[in-house]
């Protein structure tokens, strides 16, 4: 990722709904969590975030060339050969989400 990379990531942000995240923490679910049971933690987080996962699924497709065109920019691959190899792009996915996991996972045992 570079300098250049965060126009189209902010374009993709803004379609895949992220104004509409704070309507997962004001929800009538997560609300009536909290009134009967503040030490609840976990399962309103796991609702908040489901509530997050179908909000972002629901708008992937309204997002989709941008999303096919930034993810060639980052591989070189052609949109073309994105769109049709479906194994190319799950192989694409996995390493991305293993990538993530691992620079977490080093940032967590980072000391200042």
């Amino acid at each position: 990722l570079c300098s250049k990379d965060i126009f189209p990531m902010s374009k993709i942000i803004s379609k895949i709904g992220i104004s509409e995240f704070k309507d997962c923490l004001n929800s009538d679910t997560v609300k009536a969590m909290t009134k009967d049971n503040k030490e609840n933690v976990e399962a309103i987080g796991m609702t908040v975030m489901l509530d997050m996962g179908s909000i972002i699924l629901s708008h992937v497709s309204d997002c989709e060339t941008e999303l096919y065109k930034f993810l060639s920019d980052l591989t070189g691959e052609t949109v073309e050969t994105l769109k049709n190899d479906f194994n190319y792009l799950c192989k694409l996915f996995t390493n991305i989400l293993s990538s993530m996991v691992l620079d977490g996972k080093k940032k967590l045992f980072i000391k200042d």
